[in-house]
């Protein structure tokens, strides 16, 4: 689980805030993994119950997700991070794509590096 994921769902438990990174598009496709897995649970929860899980119930159904201390660190600086690498991820698959297909159809390359570039422009929109 990367760092930033870590500590956005940490800083959401926390403060028992999910409307601000909800309000700003961050979902589920945002994170990897088992954070993607927690994420998903915060979000449902949220919808079904109107608020955050308590600490305790992240314990029990992810006891290996390690919880950090968050402190000052605005939600904006970890939403902004979180967006950051989502852009390197989608340009990063969509370059490696095009790389595949260049030697063999230089056009279907073209339309995957572009593909990923538009995703990009949706992201930051």
């Amino acid at each position: 689980m990367a760092g930033i994921e870590k500590r956005l769902i940490s800083k959401i438990i926390n403060t028992q805030d999910f409307e601000t990174t909800s309000k700003a598009g961050v979902n589920p496709h945002c994170f990897h993994g088992d954070a993607k897995d927690i994420f998903k649970f915060i979000a449902d929860y949220y919808a079904r119950f109107g608020s955050v899980p308590a600490k305790t119930a992240i314990e029990r159904k992810f006891p290996k997700f390690p919880l950090e201390k968050t402190g000052s660190e605005p939600f904006e600086a970890l939403i902004a991070e979180i967006w950051e690498r989502q852009r390197y991820d989608v340009l990063r698959t969509a370059i490696q794509d095009a790389a595949t297909l260049l030697v063999d159809d230089t056009g279907e390359s073209l339309k995957k590096l572009l593909a990923g570039i538009q995703q990009v422009q949706e992201i930051d929109s």
